[in-house]
């Protein structure tokens, strides 16, 4: 586990980047997504990005001033070519001689030529971390890192535009109960209890099965990872109260044999759902002892 203990800088090759997510995965940057996940890594102090502004839409502008990232304009070169990379690694290198305090180096690149800057970086006693774009970051420039990561392209998933089917209703009910009792709330925990006799659920899962039918409601916006980005499967997940099927399940909840919760419809919160379930099992345990 990734503990940050200091402050952060965070450069984006935007054109690198921005190309790789459009062209293999027909999707483009979320600058939010990169603050939060450069935020795991330390205070962030420092975030720039790097293209010639006449090339990057207005969407692309307005999200990284949104997100109080400076855009640095590097104007093409007479071929054509982006100078971004060398503008990159030349303030990145005059930042560590003139902000020691910055103790994590945070470059959203898959170039190769990034290698130079990282190991210099390192043997300055700095951590650097790559983010790249899957299936367009250079392996060494990965391997030269203190830590690398993958940016998420799974296609969005929009479920609130078709009907939930059983399991996933079960699931959801499940998810309900776990949000309201576990701490624990890993994608990796709660697959294993999907798998186990122990389950609140309708019918048993694999672990493959569970995994994916939780990366599927992640994808879908219905659960929501607010854990350390670096801990991958193990951090921590909670559901989108706001998410349509979640709405409507807590409408439609029925009383089951477990999870034990009275009423006919889901309870408003997470501390009454614990409530009214600590109320059956009360009324249980009374009604035993009256037997």
């Amino acid at each position: 586990m990734y503990m940050p203990s200091g402050s952060a800088a965070l450069f984006i090759d935007l054109e690198n980047i921005r190309y790789a997510l459009i062209n293999d995965h027909n999707r483009d940057l979320d600058a939010p997504t990169l603050i939060t996940r450069a935020l795991g890594y330390g205070c962030l102090v420092h975030a720039s990005a790097y293209a010639d502004r006449t090339r990057q839409p207005q969407d692309i502008l307005d999200g990284l001033a949104a997100s109080s990232i400076d855009l640095v304009h590097v104007p093409l070169n007479g071929a054509g070519k982006s100078r971004a990379d060398s503008a990159i690694m030349l303030d990145a290198l005059e930042l560590a001689l003139s902000r020691p305090d910055i103790t994590d180096y945070i470059f959203a690149t898959g170039d190769f030529d990034f290698v130079s800057i990282v190991e210099r970086l390192r043997r300055y006693g700095k951590r650097v971390i790559v983010v790249g774009v899957p299936g367009s970051t250079s392996r060494a420039l990965m391997e030269s890192a203190d830590l690398a990561e993958l940016l998420p392209v799974t296609p969005d998933i929009d479920l609130g535009r078709r009907a939930m089917n059983r399991d996933e209703q079960s699931v959801i009910r499940l998810l309900l109960w776990i949000d309201a009792r576990w701490q624990n709330r890993s994608l990796y925990s709660i697959a294993h209890y999907m798998t186990s006799d122990r389950r609140p659920a309708a019918r048993a899962y694999s672990l493959p099965e569970a995994q994916d039918m939780l990366r599927m409601l992640l994808d879908g916006g219905v659960l929501q990872d607010v854990g350390d980005p670096a801990m991958k499967e193990h951090g921590t997940l909670i559901l989108n109260q706001m998410h349509p099927w979640v709405r409507e399940v807590r409408r439609t909840w029925k009383e089951t044999s477990r999870p034990a919760v009275t009423g006919s419809a889901a309870p408003a919160s997470a501390l009454s759902l614990g409530m009214a379930t600590r109320d059956a099992v009360g009324r249980m345990r009374l009604a035993a002892q009256v037997a």
